[in-house]
């Protein structure tokens, strides 16, 4: 058993070196896949369990792959940043690891969070107005608990690990931050979208009773003006 574990390891770190982008974007894929999974499971028996008395937990195959999808857009940049512009700009220099995890934790963050969200958000049929606003609000929801997670883990991962396995790292430590990502994204924009409807439904409500009152007020006066021309 260790001798196959040992295997795969020198048979994952060769493929790293070999063929770095794809084997980045497959693991990606797989454990941003992980932690829509692991959202599915937990938001079934454990976020919104009331409403899922007496039911059946089915995976949703499909919204998992999806997920898994954005670690072929996400890899890519990743690598190019992790292994060749960090090494060759920030590493070395003055405050070389500050300089790597405020760029992380500002222009990376922004563009992986905008990826994640408006990419989602079109796979799934929004419009791509539709899928800006939507960001707007998770962005606003995720960039906080992002900044109390991200810069320690980003400082251990560039001080401490080989530029080949920093894509590793943050996959690995990125299956909790991807099902909480998840949770964002399939959980609690449905709420909103419902409170929103609700308040449309409100709105629609009030408008209809106005448009009725003034109907009615309308044909008071009618009323009156006929009685005075008898």
């Amino acid at each position: 058993m260790k001798n196959e574990r040992m295997g795969f390891i020198k048979w994952y770190t060769n493929k790293l070196v070999t063929r770095p982008i794809v084997t980045k974007c497959i693991s990606s894929f797989v454990i941003l896949g992980l932690g829509d999974v692991l959202c599915q499971y937990l938001n079934f028996h454990y976020f919104n369990k009331e409403e899922h008395v007496g039911q059946k937990f089915k995976l949703d195959y499909i919204r998992a792959i999806k997920q898994g999808s954005v670690g072929f857009i996400h890899s890519p940049v990743y690598h190019y940043q992790y292994s060749i512009l960090f090494p060759r700009i920030f590493e070395g220099t003055r405050f070389g690891l500050a300089k790597c995890v405020l760029w992380d934790q500002t222009i990376n963050t922004f563009f992986a969070l905008f990826v994640f969200y408006v990419y989602l958000d079109l796979v799934n049929g929004e419009s791509f107005s539709t899928a800006l606003h939507h960001f707007e609000i998770k962005f606003k929801a995720t960039i906080i608990d992002n900044w109390k997670v991200w810069p320690l883990v980003q400082a251990i991962n560039f001080s401490l690990m080989p530029a080949e396995y920093r894509v590793f790292f943050v996959n690995i430590v990125g299956i909790f931050w991807n099902t909480y990502l998840s949770y964002i994204q399939n959980v609690v924009i449905k709420r909103i979208k419902k409170q929103r409807e609700i308040e449309k439904e409100e709105k629609t409500n009030i408008s209809n009773n106005l448009n009725q009152n003034s109907k009615s007020v309308q044909t008071v006066k009618t009323d009156l003006n006929n009685g005075k021309n008898l």
